[in-house]
């Protein structure tokens, strides 16, 4: 089994546990909560986005000599998108939309005043 199996589940365990401790037990003031979450989600997304790079290079399709195009017809060698490129195209892919979420997630936060469900309970 690859290393990043274990560490990811392993990092997510975290999370959850810290969200509940935070949740029941108030271990942290709200903006160091926010901080521990936030790292832990960006260290699962670098785990998760290494093991689909690592999958991708294994990948035998993906090492293929030819392509093929629209039905019947095959692309030329020179068109053909090499294994980085693709790899290098997916992650790019895969930070984008964490930047859109991440800043969904900062307009929610201004939009109500509040850094997240823990601060300021009272309402």
């Amino acid at each position: 089994m690859n290393w990043t199996v274990p560490t990811g589940f392993g990092l997510f365990l975290i999370g959850a546990g810290a969200a509940l401790a935070q949740l029941w037990l108030r271990v942290w003031d709200p903006e160091t909560f926010v901080k521990v979450m936030i790292t832990l989600g960006v260290l699962l997304a670098v785990v998760v986005a290494w093991r689909l790079v690592q999958r991708e290079r294994k990948d035998p399709r993906s090492q293929q000599a030819r392509v093929t195009g629209p039905p019947g017809r095959t692309l030329q060698r020179a068109q053909k998108i090499s294994t980085p490129q693709r790899s290098a195209a997916f992650g790019l892919q895969l930070i984008c939309k964490g930047k859109r979420l991440l800043t969904y997630a900062l307009v929610g936060c201004l939009r109500y005043g509040r850094l997240g469900p823990c601060a300021g309970a009272e309402t």
